[in-house]
């Protein structure tokens, strides 16, 4: 079965099984995502010569081309929900559920903060709250949390 022929059966699926119209907009676009990147770099056009190897291929190219893990772990989450209906319906593929993985996201990166102002008393904070009035340990209070 040719992949176009398959992606539209899965769509009208998860129409039926009620996804929601953004979601079906995502599918629908990291499915034609992933249809051109079969035809133009892997020269597939079957559904049953999709393999794993297809799909880290995939991965190593948006990688390679600078995409964050998060957009391209949606993009793999939506191509493995493609590929297990396909196996399911018998169309081709594979059984993701046993070998699929995503893409390791990188640490977060923290900044240094400068110190909090130690001198600030819950007075003074109390005071500004109530009054709107600044003591000089707010205002290094407002620096603090506006300008770090």
């Amino acid at each position: 079965m040719k992949i176009e022929t398959a992606v539209r059966e899965y769509l009208i699926e998860i129409e039926v099984r009620k996804y929601t119209p953004r979601t079906i907009k995502g599918y629908r676009t990291n499915l034609n995502l992933f249809l051109r990147f079969c035809k133009e770099k892997s020269m597939i056009e079957k559904v049953e010569d999709i393999s794993l190897g297809v799909v880290k291929q995939l991965t190593q190219f948006l990688t390679g081309q600078g995409k964050k893990e998060n957009y391209v772990n949606t993009i793999l989450k939506t191509i493995k929900s493609f590929i297990q209906y396909c196996y399911e319906e018998d169309y081709g593929g594979f059984n993701t559920k046993k070998n699929f993985q995503v893409v390791q996201r990188g640490k977060a990166c923290y900044y240094n903060l400068p110190a909090f102002p130690a001198d600030l008393s819950l007075a003074d904070l109390q005071t500004f709250l109530w009054t709107g009035r600044f003591s000089t340990s707010c205002h290094r209070l407002c620096r603090w949390i506006f300008f770090c």
